[in-house]
């Protein structure tokens, strides 16, 4: 054999070397693939299974927590709840779920409706400090509104129960709601503050007219609802006569009634078709605003 045959075929050996060495990197390179290939649809079909067993679980779930929305036994609500909501009912809002936060919400409404104790072992758990954060951060109506609901039943307890929803910090966010856009969402916040100002204390009625509430239930007198109209003229009537009591003849927040069109919207109150209201309405304008009868008060029993 020739040197140069000789060389030739060790040329030949070793390309049939490389050749197969790469054929066999391709295969590895292959078999990787599949089987990370075979991975990933396992793992998208064990995804696809929690997430279908976790929806079975938060339907289960919110059949459940309707039930007890439905359900007047409250010893029974607070006993279910302790088993079906992982021992805190207040976890469950953490799920970001609102087909779970809406009804678990009317539960703990239900709950703030009953008794005083009722409500004592309702504020025992985080729920103000979760009500505070979907009021700001919930973009969904319907919680706006039940939270707000539920924080009027509070307000609607007792000087310490209102002390507590002050002291939470959400007062100032349930203030701005009086002037949403929604008004579901604002004769809700109005109750909260009204009930407020008509159970609370001398302090607590001074804390809600400095958080602004005076010109934003003057805001709400355009309403068409005869409730809400009632409970406005209700707070504004409550805050007038403290500050009546508080500085006499320089009655601050009568100047802050015409300052903001509150004159013009009782006067057109005078007109309207709930008896309740138009009398409330004449009560304010006769008792505070109408300068040639300032010297001649008029009782609540003339009007209501």
């Amino acid at each position: 054999m020739d040197l140069i045959t000789e060389i030739k075929g060790i040329i030949e050996a070793k390309g049939t070397k490389e050749i197969k060495e790469i054929k066999e990197i391709k295969e590895i390179k292959e078999t990787k693939e599949t089987i990370e290939l075979v991975k990933s649809q396992k793992l998208e079909e064990e995804m696809k299974e929690l997430k279908e067993h976790e929806q079975k679980q938060n339907n289960y779930l919110i059949v459940q927590i309707w039930y007890l929305f439905f359900e007047n036994d409250f010893v029974c609500i607070f006993f279910v709840l302790g088993l079906i909501l992982y021992k805190n009912p207040l976890d469950v809002q953490r799920s970001q779920n609102s087909q779970i936060q809406t009804p678990t919400l009317n539960v703990l409404g239900n709950i703030s409706t009953g008794t005083s104790t009722q409500t004592e072992k309702l504020l025992e758990t985080d729920i103000l400090e979760i009500i505070s954060d979907l009021l700001e951060n919930s973009q969904v109506v319907n919680i706006k509104k039940v939270c707000s609901w539920l924080l009027s039943n509070i307000t609607a307890g007792t000087i310490d129960q209102i002390q507590q929803v002050i002291d939470s910090g959400v007062i100032h966010k349930v203030i701005q709601l009086m002037e949403c856009s929604e008004n579901e969402i604002k004769h809700e916040a109005c109750f909260v503050i009204s009930n407020g100002i008509v159970v609370g204390s001398k302090t607590q009625l001074k804390y809600f007219i400095d958080q602004g509430c005076l010109v934003k239930f003057i805001n709400v007198l355009d309403s068409s609802k005869s409730k809400i109209l009632d409970i406005c003229l209700e707070s504004i009537i409550s805050i007038l006569n403290y500050g009546k009591t508080m500085f006499n003849n320089e009655n601050p927040y009568l100047q802050e009634i015409e300052e903001n069109g509150g004159l013009e919207r009782l006067e057109q109150l005078l007109n309207n078709e709930s008896k309740r209201v138009y009398k409330q309405a004449e009560f304010i304008l006769k008792t505070y605003l109408e300068q040639e009868e300032s010297n001649s008060v008029l009782s609540d029993e003339d009007y209501f």
